[in-house]
């Protein structure tokens, strides 16, 4: 059995929904906050994370095109990533989905709810 606590990334340009993140999932994961989606890319060069909650509106580089980065790259393809955002339009949900998201939270969302949809994700990984 792996004891070694999991990595998630959280990528958000907001402060507050980095902070809030955290405090909700730190606990039972190693947490590392991220403000953009070029800071994300940056990172995976040194550590390589188990899950990655993204958000779609950041400036300079958005969510999608962040994730299609993700995809298109075999060093990262396999990394599982949660769309986590105010964008709730079908077209988007769509577009992250079919893009190679594993899941889609809408923001605001509760830490409780947040909290067990990562654990779903990390029990589908078993």
């Amino acid at each position: 059995m792996d004891n070694k606590r999991k990595k998630i990334f959280i990528v958000d340009d907001d402060m507050v929904n980095l902070r809030i993140g955290k405090f909700t999932l730190s606990n039972a994961y190693d947490v590392y906050t991220l403000h953009s989606g070029a800071a994300l890319l940056t990172l995976l060069q040194d550590v390589q994370p188990d899950l990655i909650l993204l958000d779609i509106m950041m400036p300079e580089m958005d969510g999608i095109e962040t994730l299609s980065r993700l995809k298109t790259n075999a060093l990262y393809a396999h990394l599982p990533v949660i769309l986590l955002t105010a964008k709730s339009d079908a077209k988007t949900v769509l577009e992250g989905i079919t893009g190679g998201a594993k899941d889609y939270i809408i923001k605001p969302f509760a830490p409780k709810k947040l909290l067990e949809r990562v654990k779903a994700q990390f029990s589908k990984l078993n």
